[in-house]
């Protein structure tokens, strides 16, 4: 460990003696912690806030995570003897970047992503309550969604892939949207005359987004679906038919029919979220700690509020450090950065420069700069 990482760990101490921490259960969780390594130290375990923000003032890792899990003995080993009572449904949205350096764009993806999941998927397909989740910044690429409802707790790794199977639309088959239900009898023949019952817009799951991008794409560009629908009255009758659940129109030609089973089975899957998925699935994981500090970047892995979440910049509200001035020496080329509400002009390899404090940790972090301490 190099004397600039020192000084990087005394500023994430004294960061520690006043941060917040939400950990429930805190004293059934395992905590791992690294400096070398992302996890130098496991099978921590600490009984109260005070404990655990006393090691971090004292040791300051930096990186800190504790389990998804909890247990009746969280600092056994090996793991068979902690005594597993359940875990949150944790989900690790992340971006993925040939750059080591964050762009807006990506940012703002991966949080339209966190977004989608809670808004178009845990609350009204899976129905969780907001007071039941919590949601944080990572501290690097992307964002960590806690959910803490009772009805998930006990599910094991092969439940857990069900469920991000279903957010990523793994295996959505279109003919599944539709049931057959007579509606009557022929007045001419007294035969049972059937309509295709199907998904009203209004309706939660795939069903319903299934409708409404349909509804959208007849109102927006209609002859895209079909050319019959240049014809507004038979376009109207569809989208009477769908908003009031009828189907039976959409085997008015081959076209149609062939359209709707690509957006069901191709579109709707690509409008999904962007999940790691083993993440979800082990029981056993370690997550980072919301509200402690990622030793890659120097930024918080800020708690968020719902309301925030949508306008949140990482390279601006997970900012904890200073701005007072710092030298540095580029160990690469250096693209511009924006951070902290300010673009920061790029800086050539072999280059000295001063810049805010929380720029030169974030550089030294990433391998791009040395700082010049006095």
């Amino acid at each position: 460990m190099d004397d600039e990482i020192r000084h990087i760990l005394r500023s994430f101490s004294k960061h520690y003696e006043k941060a917040a921490f939400q950990i429930p259960e805190i004293e059934k969780r395992g905590f791992g912690a690294g400096t070398d390594k992302k996890i130098d130290s496991r099978h921590m375990g600490f009984e109260s806030d005070g404990d655990f923000r006393a090691f971090l003032v004292n040791n300051a890792p930096l990186y800190v995570s504790h389990s998804v899990a909890c247990y009746s003995l969280p600092k056994a080993t090996p793991m068979e003897r902690k005594g597993w009572l359940g875990a949150d449904l944790v989900f690790d949205l992340d971006f993925e970047s040939k750059s080591k350096f964050f762009s807006k764009p990506d940012l703002e993806k991966i949080r339209e992503d966190a977004i989608r999941l809670i808004e178009e998927f845990l609350i009204p397909d899976f129905g969780v309550s907001p007071k039941m989740m919590s949601v944080n910044f990572s501290g690097n690429r992307g964002y960590h969604v806690h959910v803490r409802d009772p009805r998930f707790k006990s599910l094991r790794g092969e439940e857990r892939r069900e469920i991000i199977e279903y957010i990523k639309g793994i295996g959505l088959k279109y003919d599944a949207f539709f049931l057959e239900k007579e509606a009557g009898a022929s007045p001419v023949s007294g035969r049972p005359v059937y309509k295709e019952q199907g998904p009203q817009p209004a309706a939660s799951g795939y069903g319903g987004r299934f409708a409404k991008k349909i509804v959208q794409a007849l109102e927006n560009e209609p002859e895209k679906m079909s050319r019959i629908f240049k014809d507004k009255a038979k376009r109207d009758n569809f989208l009477n038919g769908i908003n009031s659940g009828n189907w039976s129109l959409r085997k008015l030609s081959p076209g149609i029919d062939s359209k709707l089973r690509a957006i069901a089975e191709t579109e709707l899957p690509m409008r999904t979220v962007n999940i790691d998925s083993g993440v979800t699935q082990d029981t056993s994981k370690l997550i980072r700690v919301a509200n402690s500090i990622h030793g890659s970047t120097g930024l918080a892995a800020k708690i968020l509020s719902f309301s925030d979440l949508s306008s949140f910049e990482p390279m601006h509200g997970a900012i904890i450090f200073s701005q007072t001035p710092m030298k540095i020496t580029a160990m690469e080329d250096i693209p511009e950065i924006e951070m902290g509400n300010q673009a920061h002009e790029s800086i050539p390899k072999g280059a000295q420069k001063e810049v805010p404090e929380y720029l030169a940790f974030y550089l030294k972090l990433k391998g791009s700069a040395k700082i010049l301490l006095k």
